[in-house]
């Protein structure tokens, strides 16, 4: 795996996976005593890399857990989270999961390992609120699981999510999804009242009144604009649409020949029915 004291060096933050379910006994790293000697372990070294060069020092150490956990599992972990010995900087809500919902009809639905997209969406969404209640909106969380459209990354967002991950989405949508994806969200915003994403944090927890902005990343202001930014204002260009559309549609089979005919936003989506096990862990 990952040598968290060195992947600092090259990256904005660290996942530590605990959830990954195509690996067996990994799940059993999320028991209290387990997470904790992982993490006083990782956080030691981290820590003595730090000291030892700024420039190279890891971002934030992330820990990413499933969506399959009990209530009495999750707390838990959640205790392990929120003590500040162990250096958590935020958390990944959810890998994918172990169970199978009733609504799939794919022959494949009864394979063993993780499923993601669409039957993931809801369990993934209800764990955010759960772990956003838990730590009273003091942890940072990132929402991936059954994200596909700007409603689906706005439910996590309103669950508690800071940031949104894709991956199931990318696959069925195309590259021309995340421009989608912003574009709808900045009308979801505006139609609520919110003038950012971090205002929408959470909004659906309202006994949670901690409504901390996280800085993850040292450049988070920077990254959230990346990822979210507001439209610009009607005739003003924009360089890169054109360009994720092109290979959006040459991606899809859309245009066999990128120099000829222009972009088509009409992209096909994935059925929520026939979902099978994927690997998003």
């Amino acid at each position: 795996g990952i040598n968290a004291e060195y992947g600092g060096q090259f990256s904005d933050y660290v996942v530590i996976n605990v959830s990954s379910p195509n690996t067996p006994g990994l799940r059993d790293l999320q028991r209290k005593s387990q997470l904790e000697k992982m993490l006083r372990h990782i956080s030691r070294r981290v820590a003595k890399k730090n000291k030892a060069s700024d420039d190279t020092a890891c971002r934030a150490l992330l820990l990413k857990i499933s969506p399959d956990l009990t209530d009495d599992y999750l707390q838990e972990v959640v205790e392990v989270i929120m003590n500040p010995s162990f250096r958590v900087g935020g958390v990944i809500v959810s890998n994918t999961t172990v169970s199978r919902p009733d609504t799939l009809i794919n022959s494949n639905k009864t394979e063993q390992g993780g499923l993601s997209g669409p039957p993931l969406k809801n369990l993934s969404t209800e764990m955010i609120k759960k772990v956003y209640r838990l730590t009273d909106g003091a942890v940072p969380i990132i929402g991936v699981g059954g994200v596909s459209s700007a409603e689906d990354a706005y439910e996590k967002i309103r669950a508690g999510a800071s940031l949104i991950q894709l991956y199931t989405g990318l696959v069925y949508n195309g590259l021309g999804l995340i421009r989608r994806m912003k574009t709808d969200l900045c009308k979801l915003l505006s139609r609520d009242g919110y003038m950012n994403v971090q205002m929408a944090v959470g909004a659906d927890v309202p006994e949670v009144t901690n409504k901390t902005y996280h800085d993850i990343f040292k450049n988070f202001e920077e990254f959230h604009k990346t990822l979210f930014p507001i439209p610009p204002p009607s005739g003003l260009p924009s360089l890169i649409d054109p360009a994720i559309n092109e290979l959006d549609d040459v991606l899809l089979g859309k245009n066999p020949n990128p120099d000829s005919a222009g972009p088509d936003d009409n992209h096909s989506s994935q059925d929520e029915h026939q979902d099978g096990p994927s690997e998003e862990d």
